[in-house]
């Protein structure tokens, strides 16, 4: 087939089934979803819809698209295919305001490799992107968060970080009597406030972030967000994610009467990596009383907040990731398909540090050792795994390899053999 010739300053390529070459850019990373996005020259789709939220419901038959290993054995390459597996829609779960969170599906044979694959239902229609999977479950991203995650990234054509709001809370019904008493809240009332089951009680506000600044105290119920109610932190969490944006957010707060009053903020340091924070000023919205049974209405606040980002991206993007290539190359050579961890995704798992397996070949020496899929590789030869690139003159060397891993929170060691060259 003929072959585009590859743009120099291209971050990636992408073959189409035909052959064809095209260029692809990165263009950022959603620091609320953690999906990427590439932009990619002169490749033309066809517009697939996305699945009606409203039509969705459990025991749905859905199918599932992410590439396979093909099974060509040639050393020191991977060959894929588009795998395709079909399974059901397990669970929904939706906000108080009606919008999915997110998608559980249940299907065989299932593994970390499908992770990023496509969620597709029996119209055609994308219904999401795989965000994570077990053997046999995988939580979908709805294809409405994965939109409003790439017009983040589009509108400002770079990496987006986790915006910060600065506050920890709980759920009324989950907070205890002395929380609410401690803040200004009489026991009549506190009783009364969990027995509606509306808001997020705050437990703490952090110094110099968005929600010190429009000054939101310990003791404050959030009970909507925009225009939604808060039900549940999950609630909370998800109409901040709705919200992220240039725009600020609208809090409906309740405050008590006799509220403690925080700690003076000023001695505090501020966070090196804190974006400041601005406080929106706009005009004051008229507001229902909070009634409660039995007891005095409450009167609302509303108090408007613009929240900033909380960390600076340095993103690390494709032109950095070829030095992974030879550890990779080797890694495949004996069955492995492995990607490096960041420290935090490390820890997640209980390691240290590390690479994530998430492929093993079939009758490979890995398969032969007792390497799993999702095992982290956290230590070689007794040697803490800091960087994946130490895995290259042990790996292109052929010698045996005790490795340590961490699979399912538990460490243990594996030998992998030498790889056994055929004589020619």
């Amino acid at each position: 087939p003929a072959i585009a010739p590859a743009a120099q300053s291209a971050d990636l390529m992408v073959m189409r089934g035909d052959g064809f070459q095209f260029t692809a850019n990165y263009v950022g990373l959603d620091g609320l979803t953690g999906l990427s996005l590439l932009r990619i020259e002169g490749l033309e789709l066809p517009s697939i819809p996305d699945a009606l939220e409203e039509n969705l419901s459990v025991g749905q038959r859905v199918r599932l698209y992410a590439p396979e290993p093909s099974g060509s054995n040639v050393p020191g390459n991977l060959f894929l295919r588009m795998g395709e597996l079909e399974g059901r829609l397990m669970s929904i779960v939706r906000s108080s305001s009606g919008r999915i969170s997110h998608i559980t599906v249940r299907a065989p044979n299932l593994s970390p490799a499908i992770n990023g694959g496509v969620a597709l239902n029996e119209a055609g229609e994308t219904v999401g992107i795989v965000e994570a999977s077990s053997a046999t479950e995988a939580r979908i991203l709805p294809a409405q968060i994965v939109r409003r995650a790439a017009e983040r990234v589009l509108s400002r054509r770079a990496s987006v970080p986790r915006p910060l709001l600065g506050v920890r809370g709980k759920a009324v019904t989950a907070a205890s009597l002395f929380q609410f008493t401690s803040s200004g809240w009489s026991q009549a009332e506190a009783v009364a406030l969990m027995g509606k089951g509306q808001g997020l009680l705050l437990t703490s506000v952090a110094p110099h972030t968005p929600a010190a600044l429009a000054d939101l105290r310990p003791g404050d119920i959030i009970v909507r967000v925009n225009n939604s109610d808060v039900k549940s932190v999950e609630d909370f969490s998800f109409m901040l994610s709705e919200a992220s944006g240039e725009a600020p957010v609208m809090f409906t707060i309740l405050r008590g009467q006799t509220p403690t009053a925080p700690p003076a903020p000023a001695l505090a340091p501020v966070p090196p990596a804190a974006t400041p924070a601005q406080v929106a000023v706009m005009p004051p919205v008229p507001l229902e009383p909070f009634k409660l049974p039995k007891l005095k209405s409450l009167k609302p606040i509303s108090v408007p907040v613009k929240m900033s980002f909380s960390f600076k991206m340095e993103m690390t993007t494709p032109r950095a990731i070829p030095s992974f290539a030879a550890p990779t190359a080797a890694l495949i050579a004996r069955g492995v398909e492995a990607i490096p961890l960041a420290t935090a995704a490390a820890a997640r798992r209980g390691a240290r540090a590390g690479v994530l397996i998430i492929n093993v070949a079939p009758s490979s020496p890995a398969a032969r050792s007792g390497l799993r899929e999702g095992d982290v590789i956290e230590s070689v030869n007794g040697k803490l795994l800091s960087s994946p690139l130490q895995l290259s003159p042990l790996l292109l060397r052929d010698a045996s390899l005790a490795l340590g891993l961490v699979r399912n929170g538990q460490k243990l060691t594996i030998n992998l053999p030498a790889r056994v060259t055929k004589d020619k």
